[in-house]
């Protein structure tokens, strides 16, 4: 970092889109105060600096083009499609981010060892633990004699596995070129990017979104998100079991005084049924 210049980093943040600069954006403004503050930098000004006289990074502009939202009809045909396409880890993706409002990130990372404890698959959502510290991060737990739904998915995926060189992992799939790289433990374990990959192969296949105007663009897999809260909503859930469940709560005072007592994993109650999403998993 002390021969980091001012353009090889511009070439580096440029190369980033908005959603990627923006959710960045922070976390090196307090890595290059650290920095420049301990004399491990020798740039000029700070890059990430708000001064308008001083040489810095600029995030660009938002995207105008509007993002359609992903119909219940259009998920199922997505969904029967990935199964006739032989992407059965799409599939339960899919199935896991409709139940829990998971994002791809979080599903990725779910793993059969460290995720399932007992009857409850319980994960700390990682945007939360990132935007706050470990205790206070959203902590979630999915009791699967309630969540049957999910507890299904969860099975399935165990004999998936068992067919994936019994990948650790909830998702997997092997691939053609069998190979870990720097990203991944095991070589059937889905990346966030092969996700997206698989989603938008399996999306575009279906036809659906063909001939859509330069100002829209078609869902991605975080869509499916999306559409989960619809459904919520939809049920009669109120906004803060819905918010409780997408890991949108205020960070709360308690928390402060329960710090070095572990982990307190929080129980979602509410589910979606079949008549809910239109049909069982």
């Amino acid at each position: 970092m002390h021969k980091a210049k001012l353009t090889d980093l511009r070439k580096w943040w440029e190369s980033l889109t908005y959603h990627q600069q923006h959710a960045r954006r922070a976390e090196f403004n307090k890595f290059f105060n650290y920095l420049m503050a301990e004399g491990l930098c020798k740039l000029e000004s700070h890059p990430f600096t708000t001064a308008d006289d001083r040489p810095r990074l600029l995030e660009k502009g938002k995207s105008t083009k509007k993002r359609q939202r992903l119909t219940l009809e259009a998920y199922w045909s997505i969904y029967e499609k990935a199964g006739e396409l032989g992407y059965e880890a799409l599939q339960v993706a899919m199935g896991i981010s409709m139940l829990t409002t998971m994002c791809r990130a979080d599903i990725c990372e779910l793993n059969f060892e460290k995720h399932l404890q007992g009857d409850h698959l319980r994960k700390t959502i990682n945007k939360s633990e990132a935007q706050k510290d470990s205790l206070a991060a959203s902590h979630l737990s999915f009791n699967l004699k309630t969540h049957q739904q999910l507890g299904k998915l969860i099975n399935r995926a165990r004999e998936l596995s068992l067919r994936n060189y019994c990948c650790p992992y909830i998702l997997s799939h092997t691939p053609k070129q069998r190979r870990t790289g720097k990203t991944k433990e095991h070589v059937c374990q889905v990346s966030p990017d092969r996700l997206s990959d698989m989603f938008t192969e399996v999306r575009n296949a279906t036809g659906l979104y063909i001939g859509l105007p330069k100002s829209q663009t078609p869902p991605s897999f975080h869509e499916v998100r999306s559409l989960a809260s619809d459904r919520f909503k939809r049920m009669g859930y109120d906004v803060k079991s819905v918010q409780q469940l997408m890991a949108h709560t205020d960070e709360r005072v308690t928390q402060s005084y329960q710090a070095g007592h572990g982990i307190d994993y929080e129980e979602i109650s509410i589910y979606l049924d079949e008549q809910a999403i239109g049909r069982e998993f």
